[in-house]
């Protein structure tokens, strides 16, 4: 319907609560970066008409981007975006906002509605909206949301936890109404910062605390059934990759064997026109006519020749010249080079731990045989704790064993697991299941405030000034 009135009539539709609303975050976003210094980058969640980004793009920003899971919102946007002078660098984009598997980050993420639709459908989950949003967000950078549907208070319910969000500020002066006593806004619009600080019992993929806990290599948490899950979508995402790479091997091949079959083709073409051509008749056939007519017809046919050759003359050079001149003008669509196309890259098989994605860090590669279950030991407050000295599993190192699973401080095991230290060959015994194992057995779990931030890493450096004579 917006597609057709815009086509129609130029409408390019409403601005979701209005036009103050929408000038108040373009507003808050100049207000904190310098864009002739800085040009940040913004992802408009659920841009519908594109509206916000066009007027960030009228400001001078542009790494614009918006998504939305409607086809023909994205199609609205893109034909508003080409009537547009100044918006060609905003890019538009199909997209489901619950998927975060792309890299992209961003300086600013904008909402505007987008959520209030997430909240009310049953079937969609809000934590995971938000824990989606989180990974596209850079470190250090801001989170918009306007809802009319949400009070701050619920907002802060739903955002602010540990390693997603934590509220920076409101956007203050919408209108307001009285209930019970208490003021609030029609509209509740709130800037919301990334927390750094992940717990330690958090999952990587849902940052909700670890259910079923398996573990990686590298001493990554997850919950059975995100890491099974995300393993299936890397799956399913190779599997088309390598699909589409062996179509376009098929063509490119293909074209190959066309080309060689062309080359031969004009090969024996030109052998044969040379080599292999009938020799040509004594006369013409235009001879054998002049020879039946008298002399005073052939005389007046030559002149009629003639006559026809002097009139047709200018059009026949005319139309060489233009021959001419289209194959020195480069623009001309038969003088185009053909596009080279960038040739695809074998895909890899590899799954990635999506802990690699997440959390910036070095690559490295996951397979499900290599997954341990763990086993952990909760207290009263439902707090994962170590199985020797019972204490909570925060910020000290944790290991856990790739024999039995048991999770213990490093401490302890390096105290009361050690059994043999010979020949610098180090054997351990988990005093919960008396299993033995080796260093090369355990596996140092990733602790508290790990996920986005370091610590225990603080260096010292002194600086001198150097004196030159």
């Amino acid at each position: 319907m917006e597609l057709r009135n815009f086509e129609q009539f130029g409408d390019d539709g409403e601005v979701w609560f209005g036009e103050d609303v929408q000038k108040k975050s373009v507003q808050y976003i100049l207000k904190n970066f310098d864009i002739e210094k800085q040009q940040p980058s913004v992802l408009d969640v659920g841009t519908g008409n594109g509206a916000f980004l066009f007027k960030l793009a009228k400001k001078g920003l542009q790494n614009l981007k918006g998504i939305d899971y409607s086809e023909f919102s994205i199609r609205l946007s893109e034909k508003i975006r080409s009537e547009l002078d100044y918006a060609d660098h905003v890019k538009f984009e199909f997209q489901n906002a619950f998927e975060h598997l792309d890299q992209q980050q961003f300086d600013v993420i904008h909402d505007k509605g987008t959520f209030d639709v997430v909240v009310m459908n049953p079937d969609l989950d809000n934590h995971d909206y938000a824990v989606s949003l989180r990974y596209r967000l850079k470190k250090g950078g801001i989170f918009i949301i306007t809802s009319c549907n949400c009070t701050s208070e619920e907002l802060d319910q739903i955002f602010q936890k540990p390693g997603v969000f934590k509220k920076k500020e409101e956007i203050k002066g919408y209108k307001s109404f009285t209930f019970g006593g208490v003021v609030g806004q029609v509209i509740q619009s709130q800037l919301e910062i990334e927390d750094s600080q992940k717990s330690f019992d958090q999952c990587v993929l849902c940052l909700s605390k670890v259910q079923e806990p398996m573990v990686c290599k590298k001493g990554h948490l997850f919950c059975k059934i995100c890491i099974i899950e995300n393993l299936m979508k890397q799956k399913k995402q190779k599997d088309m990759e390598i699909k589409r790479y062996l179509r376009e091997q098929e063509t490119i091949s293909q074209q190959k064997q066309e080309e060689v079959q062309k080359q031969a083709l004009n090969k024996i073409n030109t052998f044969e026109s040379k080599e292999l051509a009938m020799p040509q008749a004594s006369l013409t056939s235009k001879q054998i006519k002049l020879q039946d007519l008298s002399d005073d017809q052939r005389v007046q046919q030559e002149q009629l020749e003639e006559m026809q050759k002097k009139k047709e003359g200018p059009t026949v050079k005319r139309e060489d010249q233009k021959q001419e001149w289209i194959k020195t003008s480069f623009w001309a669509p038969d003088n185009v080079p053909a596009l080279q196309k960038e040739e695809m890259k074998a895909p890899s098989k590899k799954l990635i731990c999506p802990a690699q994605i997440k959390e910036s860090i070095e690559e490295h590669q996951i397979k499900m045989k290599d997954l341990v279950n763990l086993k952990m030991e909760q207290n009263e407050q439902n707090e994962y704790i170590c199985w020797i000295c019972k204490k909570g599993l925060v910020h000290q190192k944790i290991i856990a064993s790739k024999k039995c699973g048991h999770v213990m401080c490093k401490e302890c095991v390096t105290k009361f697991c050690l059994v043999s230290n010979k020949n610098e060959e180090q054997r351990f015994q988990c005093n919960v299941c008396d299993k033995q194992f080796e260093k090369k057995d355990m596996i140092e779990l990733k602790e508290s405030g790990s996920a986005f931030a370091s610590h225990s890493k603080v260096e010292a450096t002194i600086q001198k000034p150097t004196f030159q004579c």
